[in-house]
């Protein structure tokens, strides 16, 4: 486990890029827990959401940008373009040594003092992006790429019958282009997948806000394109040197998820003591309408260490 040494610890400046759609009460908790004078934060909101800005967190040592909300959908061309968006208001604001990824029901599982020794004491410009192992992520990832997907934006519709009628329309276009052999027009490149949810450096962030348009038009008909593109873009660029781990996922973005045991897994209280002894340093997710405990657990002893 790594420590921290205040004398020694390099004192850089961090963002916290946030998307948030629901539960106000673990969103505030995560900016109680990073509201720190070496941070800035940036919070994009679902345009579906909620929440009321007038609750949310008013930290007292970082600063808060609250970005103009965008219609974000699962599996969706949107959740790209959300990522984008918040990390471009990040990036317009200054550089910054990393740019942290993470949603509203994600927690850091350390101080900030860690979490900054933690991303100084790596290889200078390591970026954490995670990537998928293991060959049904290598099928699920071509028959992503292979086909012009329609209707990507229906996948979660609140009406049912509407949400029948578009995934039918969907297979159907798929098997048209599997039955006649077509295969989507794409780069010449190694495409890759993993979580969505990453700690990338300043050059990295950059790099993808310059390719933004060539990044909308390839991935507008592929399904859960934000695990493609950012994998993919390190994989065949200068960067692909710079990952910190491109064969273990969740150790790659240094994240607690659990996909065995949910879509991903909601923490309870009972695992509180498998992420305290984490090394990693965020965790997903929570969800105060399913334990609250684990939230005000688990950031008490954050505050405490």
């Amino acid at each position: 486990m790594i420590t921290t040494d205040n004398k020694s610890q390099h004192q850089m400046k961090h963002a916290y890029c946030i998307i948030a759609h629901k539960d106000i009460y673990t969103l505030n908790k995560l900016l109680e827990c990073i509201d720190d004078k070496r941070n800035d934060i940036f919070l994009l909101l679902d345009k579906k959401s909620l929440i009321d800005k007038h609750d949310i967190y008013q930290p007292i040592n970082s600063s808060i940008i609250i970005k103009q909300s965008i219609t974000i959908r699962w599996g969706d061309i949107s959740q790209i373009k959300a990522e984008l968006a918040v990390l471009k208001a990040a990036s317009s604001n200054g550089s910054y040594s990393y740019y942290h990824l993470v949603s509203g029901q994600d927690l850091p599982l350390h101080n900030q003092d860690f979490i900054h020794h933690y991303c100084s004491s790596v290889k200078p410009e390591t970026n954490f992006i995670g990537y998928a192992q293991g060959s049904s992520n290598k099928r699920s990832l071509e028959e992503r790429i292979s086909y012009y997907v329609p209707f990507t934006a229906y996948y979660k519709i609140s009406n049912k019958y509407l949400r029948i009628i578009f995934e039918t329309l969907r297979n159907k276009a798929v098997n048209i282009q599997k039955r006649f052999g077509i295969i989507r027009t794409r780069p010449s490149i190694e495409f890759q997948k993993g979580c969505n949810w990453a700690t990338m450096t300043d050059k990295f962030v950059k790099h993808l806000l310059n390719h933004e348009n060539n990044i909308i038009t390839l991935y507008r008909y592929t399904p859960c394109c934000d695990e493609i593109y950012k994998q993919t873009i390190a994989w065949n660029s200068i960067f692909k040197d710079t990952l910190y781990d491109s064969d273990d996922e969740y150790n790659g973005c240094v994240r607690e998820i659990d996909w065995n045991r949910g879509g991903p897994y909601t923490y309870r209280q009972s695992d509180l003591n498998q992420l305290l002894s984490s090394d990693k340093l965020f965790a997903r997710k929570f969800d105060s309408q399913i334990d609250k405990q684990i939230i005000d657990e688990l950031v008490s002893n954050i505050k405490k260490s």
